[in-house]
């Protein structure tokens, strides 16, 4: 069954980055996005199309994640937090400079 391994194989890279802590929201949605590919290539049942839907709603979420994540140096978040511009539906990541 040669899609059930490509999406195998998707979801082991996926775990793989994430253990390496550099999965970001871009490459968690370039595999989600490949493995709704896949899934329209076999789909062939009432099955696949749920879980195709499935996949769809995690991209959607993992998008909106994205748009609301910020990266930044300890000085430009201090600089937000000094002109009141902090969001506080946005998660600020921190990164050395």
């Amino acid at each position: 069954m040669a899609e059930r391994d490509d999406i195998l194989e998707l979801i082991s890279a996926m775990r793989a980055e994430t253990e390496e802590s550099s999965l970001t929201p871009d490459r968690v949605g370039y595999l989600l996005q490949r493995m709704v590919q896949l899934l329209d290539g076999y789909a062939d049942n009432v099955t696949v199309g749920v879980i195709r839907q499935d996949l769809e709603r995690a991209l959607r979420e993992m998008e909106a994640l994205a748009a609301a994540e910020v990266y930044c140096t300890e000085a430009e978040y201090n600089q937000m937090i000094d002109s009141g511009s902090i969001d506080p539906n946005i998660k600020y990541l921190i990164y050395e400079s």
